[in-house]
This record gives structure tokens, sequence and C-alpha cells, in this order.
């Protein structure tokens, strides 16, 4: 009698080990996914930094008009961006 509750109490546990490895599997997979997609917009953060920094290097808008505001105010922005995340 104790060998046949000894035996169901093991296959529950076992049952519960492996349903718990199951999800921690699908979980560390996402985290994975996760990881891969964040290292993709970090690098465009940079790739779209350094493209503002050649532009603005070649000073192609002015700051006085609407359009070199608005560039300077985005480019600060991505700046402030790419701070945080990449640098």
């Amino acid at each position: 009698m104790i060998t046949i509750i000894l035996i169901c109490i093991i296959v529950i546990l076992a049952y519960i080990v492996f349903n718990l490895l199951r999800k921690t599997e699908k979980l560390s997979d996402i985290v994975n996914e996760q990881d891969l997609r964040y290292i993709n917009v970090q690098n465009n953060i940079t790739e779209v930094i350094n493209s503002m920094r050649v532009i603005d290097s070649r000073e192609a808008f002015e700051k006085d008009d609407e359009v070199g505001s608005i560039f300077s105010a985005l480019k600060d922005l991505v700046e402030s961006l790419g701070k945080t995340n990449v640098e």
C-alpha cells in the first residue's frame, strides 16, 4: 500500500518537474528573442545617430527655419535614445 502511494507521489512530482522545465524553456526562448530585438533596435538607433551626425556635419539645414528646428529636435531625440540604449 505504501509502495503504491510513493509511486503515485513520484509520478506526480515527475510531471510537475517536467511541466516546470517546459515552461522555463519557453520563457528562455522568449528572453532570447527579446534580446535579439533589443540588439537590433540598438543597432538601428546607432545607424540613425551616425546618419544624422553626417547630415548635421554638412549643416544642410539652417536652424532658423522650421525644417532645421524639427531636424535638430529629431536629432536630439535620437541621440538621447542612443545614450540610454547604446552608450
